[in-house]
């Protein structure tokens, strides 16, 4: 390929890139990164645009469970971002159980947003299935089976999304059901959502907190031990789903898991 046709491609590629506009948002948060998208009266650039983005009021920009759907369908009840997440297959199921799991992870939001934009044949619209804010900032994840995301026009309408985001400090992914059912990590977080709505009291957490600061490490018995309660097991893995301390996901979780403190020591949360 020569110098000029790779230099024509890449001006398409950049044109396109400034044609994406946003057309719904769950949330003005994720709407004020994405301002520059923001839809404006230009007639020249298509004219099936809106004037402006509509706001969902954090719902999911696209209705997801409906009656009349055959498909497996539900809401999730997110511990983390305090609202019920809407899922439309098993493997997103298990991706929120994952994202509920993940202590990098603030908050998630399924359906975050829909954008517009240029393609082969014409305008075409783009639903995201998952907005997670963490530690390192927002990253949006399109979840696809592995069959579908390695076809080449997705490979490069994937690469598409990742370089229009990327100019906003957000990082897109594309995420396959082998990745989702790793194991042990997916049983592991399976397990531990069990526990959501196990309380914690402020003494209980600062009891093993105190504990694993002074030790280093302990196992999941004996801190049960430790906190001399009925249901002792049931509030580790609790204080695990919440981030306050920390297990090795890669090692199936059992009264023998090593607990550790989270990395940057106790949180206060």
């Amino acid at each position: 390929m020569n110098e000029i046709v790779l230099g024509n491609q890449m001006v398409l590629w950049k044109r396109r890139l400034s044609q994406v506009q946003l057309l719904k948002a769950s949330s003005m948060e994720i709407a004020v990164l994405l301002k520059s998208a923001w839809p404006e009266k230009d007639p020249i650039i298509a004219d099936d645009l809106q004037d402006e983005f509509e706001h969902t009021n954090g719902k999911p920009v696209r209705n997801v469970v409906t009656k009349s759907s055959a498909r497996s369908k539900g809401y999730f009840a997110s511990e983390k971002s305090k609202e019920m997440n809407a899922w439309e297959s098993f493997t997103e199921y298990k991706f929120m159980c994952l994202l509920e799991c993940d202590p990098t992870v603030k908050s998630f939001y399924s359906q975050p947003i829909q954008v517009s934009y240029p393609w082969i044949k014409g305008r075409r619209r783009h639903t995201p299935d998952f907005l997670s804010w963490r530690e390192d900032g927002p990253h949006i994840t399109e979840i696809k089976w592995a069959k579908e995301a390695g076809k080449p026009e997705n490979v490069e309408r994937f690469q598409f999304f990742r370089d229009f985001f990327r100019q906003f400090g957000i990082a897109y992914h594309v995420c396959d059901q082998h990745v989702i059912n790793l194991k042990p990590r997916l049983s592991n977080c399976q397990e531990l959502i069990r526990h959501r709505g196990r309380g914690v009291s402020y003494e209980q957490k600062e009891l093993v907190q105190g504990h694993l600061e002074h030790f280093q490490e302990s196992s999941v018995s004996e801190l049960a031990d430790l906190l001399a309660h009925p249901d002792g097991e049931e509030i580790v893995y609790a204080m695990v789903l919440r981030g306050h301390i920390a297990i090795d996901h890669n090692m199936p979780i059992g009264q023998e898991s090593r607990v550790q403190l989270v990395k940057g020591g106790r949180v206060s949360k």
